[in-house]
């Protein structure tokens, strides 16, 4: 994409687009906004979705709504917080194939973001996340520094790793509190049985 093609495309002129680019000038909070739109959209089929520190969704590519089959209403209902959908005993947990696991390392992450901000939503947050019950223990499972997300969907189980993106730059704090966390598949069956799911429907 040319730097016209792309100063079109998001409105604004080619000059202002090469002092972004150069460090002259800082991004509108529209033009970061229509950034995360492209990140999520061009990771289709896979899931990527946007929260703030809280983890409650922000925005969302939309990928595979069928994953969130039996999940109840509730936590369905905006605000969605992405992590009490996943650990919540009426939400995605039952299907979570290596919970423990999981649940630890969601448990650790959240730990290590109240360390730095002594956040009070996001400790009564983690309260209610442990209350679920299981064990709290450490993010690194038998040396593995990566824990896949591994799920049991319609098609067979389906296992992922994640990504997280944050704004090196950010103009607000609103924008300085926003993460993006993108799903990458973990295997090659994962990968075969999430494109058979986009291209009957399914998502």
């Amino acid at each position: 994409m040319s730097q016209l093609e792309l100063a079109l495309e998001a409105e604004i002129s080619t000059r202002h687009l090469s002092f972004v680019e150069t460090g002259r000038a800082q991004p509108s909070r529209r033009m970061i906004w229509e950034v995360i739109d492209l990140v999520l959209k061009g990771h289709l089929p896979y899931p990527a979705f946007a929260v703030d520190r809280r983890w409650n969704m922000l925005a969302s590519n939309r990928s595979l709504p069928r994953v969130y089959d039996g999940v109840a209403e509730e936590l369905l209902t905006a605000p969605v917080n992405a992590l009490r959908l996943t650990l919540h005993p009426k939400g995605m947990a039952p299907r979570i194939l290596n919970l423990e696991e999981w649940r630890a390392n969601v448990l650790s992450r959240v730990r290590a973001q109240l360390a730095a901000s002594a956040d009070p939503e996001l400790a009564e947050l983690y309260a209610e996340l442990k209350s679920y019950g299981g064990e709290e223990g450490p993010a690194v499972v038998e040396g593995r520094p990566l824990i896949p997300f591994r799920l049991m969907s319609e098609a067979g189980p389906l296992s992922f790793l994640t990504t997280t993106m944050v704004f090196d730059s950010p103009l607000d704090v609103t924008l300085s509190e926003l993460i993006i966390e993108c799903f990458f598949p973990a295997d090659a069956e994962t990968r075969e049985r999430v494109a058979t799911m986009a291209a009957e429907g399914v998502d």
